[in-house]
């Protein structure tokens, strides 16, 4: 996992400005837009979509006007036990190396304000001993994950998550079976409040590193 004393932004972008070209980035081709639930943008299949991560809120702050970027930063882990905290630093899986054969796969969520309204007890048993850690967990090993808070940003964001994927084209079916199970409202009832949320199927071309360490989650 990474170090949670650390802000780190995440942004996704699909049109690249002259200030991000030499900052340490991964470059992605979009395979698919998929509708879950609420409104989707209209992305084109093949086009670009370029992934920055960093510690300069400079940075972020440029781009936020940008309505083509999705913004998020990471934070320590909501409801997560110490048992699960343990069991994610032994077992979670780090990036993968750009490829033809590396999927990735954003997934923006907007939460129902019911959600917001809840006090943080009931939202941890929303989770449930069942519920949406304990899924993750048993796909830890597989597949790589990282989680971009973006609600409480000054963007004015749509969004409450973003939510990032990767893993290798044989384990496309594996992870179809881990969404399956975290919208199965029966094993982890957290999912009802879920008002938007779509997929972008993405290839991951190209990793671009420079002096920035890379963060896991």
């Amino acid at each position: 996992m990474e170090n949670q004393s650390e802000l780190v932004w995440g942004m996704f972008t699909r049109s690249i400005s002259r200030s991000l070209k030499q900052q340490p980035h991964d470059l992605y081709e979009v395979d698919a837009l998929t509708w879950v639930a609420g409104e989707a943008p209209a992305i084109e299949q093949g086009s670009p979509l370029w992934r920055f991560e960093t510690s300069r809120v400079e940075v972020v702050v440029s781009e936020l006007g940008n309505h083509h970027s999705w913004v998020g930063a990471t934070q320590h882990l909501h409801y997560t036990n110490a048992a699960q905290r343990r069991m994610l630093d032994e077992y979670s899986r780090g990036p993968l190396a750009a490829g033809p054969d590396t999927l990735t796969d954003l997934i923006p969520v907007r939460k129902h304000g019911v959600w917001w309204r809840l006090p943080e007890d009931e939202r941890r048993r929303h989770f449930g001993e069942q519920g949406h850690t304990t899924i993750g967990l048993r796909y830890a090993r597989a597949i790589y994950r990282r989680l971009y808070h973006c609600r409480y940003l000054p963007s004015g964001t749509t969004y409450d998550f973003l939510t990032y994927f990767e893993f290798e084209r044989e384990r496309a079916d594996e992870f179809r079976r881990l969404l399956d199970e975290l919208r199965d409202q029966k094993k982890n009832p957290e999912w009802s409040f879920v008002e938007t949320e779509f997929e972008i199927w993405l290839t991951k071309r190209q990793t671009r590193r420079g002096s920035t360490r890379d963060h896991r989650e």
